[in-house]
């Protein structure tokens, strides 16, 4: 459906007392539909999510109603400057209700919008666990370091995705040198290709700083054997990284890199073995010792036993008394 549908789907969604998420992202909706998921969303906290999808919101565009912090949350479309600046200036101090957050922008909103967006989120969201960023094609270097900031800022953030309308590789490789400084994220998706030399320099700096990061996740690679082959050497000393995956590019051939990450998964199934099993062999309690303080562990041990994250705390840090 188109527009009109649209309308008047947003219009039932102000009586709906059950419906949590709608996605309407592949009805190829206009700008005029935009104002009246703004109204419906004002009336009705039951929705979480809402997803218009990437689509022309052009920079007149302004909403009905003024935007607060709990509708830009939960609507997920692709703003113009305006929308992102009302967004970054309600959005309040040390918001701990925020957990999962997706942002998008057009190919003409204004830079500084983007920077005073990413600026504020640095700033409330405070207990952020999962951010998705939608650039429409090249990233503007100021945009590109602000949303570093955020990612060296953070104390909460778990999983990142990075979703790009075009080719955009310096928002990548600028990334990945955040989160080789960013002591929490455990799972970054890029929806890019992992080909140039500086993308491989900033994972080299990610397996040497061993960071919480411990799965990766591309489009595509073009790499050369010998790049690959530096990949494994950065990752000897390394026991907490467990997966490099893409989407369109065959498997992993090069094996001492594949050796690293298999040895990295062996070591971590042993570990919550010694965890959930009291395994006492000596292989088993060496991978508890690299492994106790590491999120990876603490993940695979809830992943496993369907435990509480709390109480996977408690289990692990009992096994190491143990040793």
């Amino acid at each position: 459906f188109g527009d009109l549908g649209a309308r008047a789907l947003a219009k039932a969604l102000r009586q709906n007392s059950s419906l949590k998420r709608l996605d309407v992202s592949d009805c190829r909706l206009t700008e005029g539909a935009v104002s009246s998921f703004v109204e419906s969303l004002a009336l009705n906290n039951i929705v979480e999510r809402v997803c218009l999808g990437n689509m022309e919101v052009t920079e007149e565009w302004a909403p009905t109603l003024p935007l607060t912090a709990s509708v830009c949350s939960r609507l997920e479309v692709t703003w113009n400057t305006r929308g992102l600046e009302e967004w970054a200036a309600c959005m309040p101090q040390d918001d701990r209700s925020c957990s999962h957050l997706s942002v998008a922008w057009t190919a003409e909103t204004n830079p500084g919008g983007v920077v005073k967006w990413f600026s504020a989120a640095r700033v409330s969201c405070t207990s952020l666990t999962e951010l998705v960023i939608s650039c429409p094609g090249t990233v503007p270097s100021e945009c590109a370091k602000a949303f570093v900031s955020l990612l060296e800022a953070t104390n909460s953030l778990k999983k990142l995705t990075i979703e790009t309308v075009d080719h955009s590789y310096n928002v990548v490789t600028e990334t990945i040198c955040g989160l080789a400084r960013n002591k929490t994220v455990r799972e970054a998706i890029f929806h890019q290709y992992l080909h140039t030399d500086q993308d491989v320099k900033a994972l080299h700096r990610v397996a040497v700083h061993k960071p919480a990061l411990h799965r990766l996740k591309f489009r595509a690679y073009n790499l050369s054997k010998k790049a690959l082959l530096s990949l494994a050497l950065a990752l000897e000393d390394n026991f907490v990284f467990l997966s490099l995956d893409f989407e369109y590019s065959p498997a992993l051939k090069t094996y001492p890199l594949l050796c690293a990450l298999n040895r990295n998964q062996s070591l971590l199934n042993r570990a919550v073995e010694c965890v959930l099993n009291s395994s006492v062999d000596d292989e088993s309690m060496q991978a508890l010792r690299l492994l106790s303080t590491t999120d990876s562990l603490l993940d695979a041990v809830a992943a496993v036993s369907g435990k509480p994250y709390e109480e996977c705390r408690c289990l692990v840090q009992g096994a190491e008394h143990r040793l």
